[in-house]
């Protein structure tokens, strides 16, 4: 399913705590949309301090916190978001 994606930010192992997230894009993904995943991808750690039941909260927020950007970003662009917040189900 990544491989069909214009532009994602995804957790390669899902892990908590763990590497950040990675980039995947096509090459027809706009470069300021690109540049956005980016900017995501370097906030995670901001989001990666803690432990426990606190480091699966920070996990979802560093997603949704995403999400919600991305959208706004997007603007009146077609789009479909799909989401997998991992910590929920954890």
């Amino acid at each position: 399913m990544l491989k069909k994606q214009d532009g994602v930010l995804y957790f390669d192992n899902n892990s908590i705590p763990g590497p950040g997230p990675t980039i995947g894009a096509r090459g027809g993904l706009p470069e300021d949309i690109r540049q956005d995943l980016g900017l995501w991808q370097s906030r995670f750690q901001d989001y990666a301090s803690n432990h426990g039941q606190k480091a699966y909260a920070d996990y979802n927020r560093f997603e949704l916190d995403a999400a919600a950007d991305l959208v706004e970003r997007l603007g009146s662009r077609p789009f479909v978001l799909f989401m997998n917040v991992g910590g929920v189900d954890s």
